[in-house]
């Protein structure tokens, strides 16, 4: 019996992330999974039965170490690193490793688009304590809110339920021509780019995956991620800061509740 498209989906992620998590593993790196896929792990033991994507993170030195790495260890053969460094016009601030054999149908944005399966890397940035922090949070949701302008069309997903009137109102706005216009995709890149690298994920008490789906919610300690722990996903191990129920709290209150069928596959795909 042939699988449903959603778990022929999943099937070729996760055979991105053994490839990916075995080399992670490997050169010595402190990665860690997150947002869904976490939740995924503790609640499903590996996929959330409707979710379509993978996420891991790094802490910023080392995500910059395996950007610089990537280029030339998937340059060859049907898995691919997607970085803005290796392509300008590449869509993301986060890095993507992507299985060219097989294409997506997405329609979760305006423009429906192929791409290929795929696993999201997303960086860990410092953020202070205090006043400063906050300050540095709202740069961080303004430039965000940018570069994800100068991209609408492609990349803001309009099926999304349940957003605050505050994000709908900016979402109607960045569907105008004359507003997106403003927006320069390079000049958003650097500006945000140059933000985040701003203070050391090290030496800060906080830190964010400032490009995740939480926004704001992805700002966590940065001891949670000092203490990793494996969780079984699907087949294999992967790693995850170890106190996962203060992580998931944070993100989605009570993760353990089911959410309801029409906020499931979020994300629009379907294998061709």
């Amino acid at each position: 019996m042939a699988l449903p498209p959603i778990k022929q989906i999943q099937e070729k992620e996760l055979d991105i992330l053994k490839d990916v998590t075995a080399y992670l593993d490997g050169h010595g790196y402190h990665y860690v999974i997150m947002g869904g896929t976490l939740l995924g792990a503790v609640r499903h033991q590996g996929f959330i039965p409707w979710d379509d994507d993978i996420d891991i993170a790094l802490p910023r030195s080392e995500y910059d170490r395996f950007c610089r790495e990537a280029k030339d260890v998937y340059n060859e053969g049907h898995l691919r690193f997607c970085h803005h460094s290796i392509d300008p016009n590449y869509l993301y601030y986060f890095a993507r490793v992507i299985d060219t054999r097989y294409t997506f149908k997405n329609t979760s944005a305006t423009l429906e688009a192929e791409a290929h399966p795929w696993i999201d890397i997303f960086p860990l940035d410092g953020i202070p304590g205090g006043r400063k922090g906050k300050r540095h949070l709202r740069r961080i949701l303004k430039r965000r809110l940018f570069f994800q302008y100068a991209r609408m069309k492609e990349l803001v997903n309009v099926h999304t339920k349940g957003r605050p009137w505050y994000e709908k109102i900016a979402i109607a706005l960045g569907k105008l021509p004359f507003l997106r216009a403003l927006f320069k995709k390079e000049r958003t890149y650097a500006r945000l780019d140059e933000l985040l690298h701003r203070y050391d994920y090290e030496s800060c008490p906080l830190a964010i995956n400032a490009m995740g789906a939480g926004k704001l919610k992805e700002c966590q300690p940065t001891s949670l991620y000092s203490k990793r722990a494996l969780y079984r996903f699907e087949d294999i191990e992967v790693y995850g800061v170890e106190d996962a129920d203060a992580w998931l709290s944070k993100m989605y209150g009570d993760y353990k509740t089911l959410p309801p069928l029409d906020e499931r596959n979020k994300h629009c795909s379907e294998l061709e």
